[in-house]
């Protein structure tokens, strides 16, 4: 399940952008757009943290059906429920012996 973590994710791919869009195009009279004040520096950094957002969730959604289902050897103790190798030396660490 990774509902707990969609959540999340989407309010923080959609705020942000959605700021940018607002700053670059929209703004306001107490702020207008960075468009209508014509900053170019600004509006090239606005438009290539859209473009960067935009190409990481399609590279998160073109990735995701070949990684579900796939859990790491090294994690497998986490699915049975069983130590991993590195329990009983840390546990010695723990209790100083």
């Amino acid at each position: 399940p990774v509902w707990f973590l969609a959540i999340p994710m989407v309010f923080m791919l959609i705020m942000p952008l959605w700021a940018m869009v607002w700053q670059l195009f929209i703004g306001s009279s107490d702020h207008p757009s960075w468009m209508s004040q014509g900053k170019v520096l600004l509006i090239v950094v606005g438009l290539s943290t859209i473009v960067l957002e935009l190409w990481m969730i399609v590279e998160a959604v073109r990735l995701f059906p070949k990684v579900k289902g796939v859990f790491r050897e090294d994690l497998d103790f986490l699915r049975s429920g069983r130590s991993s190798r590195g329990d009983a030396a840390f546990e010695r660490g723990r209790s100083g012996r």
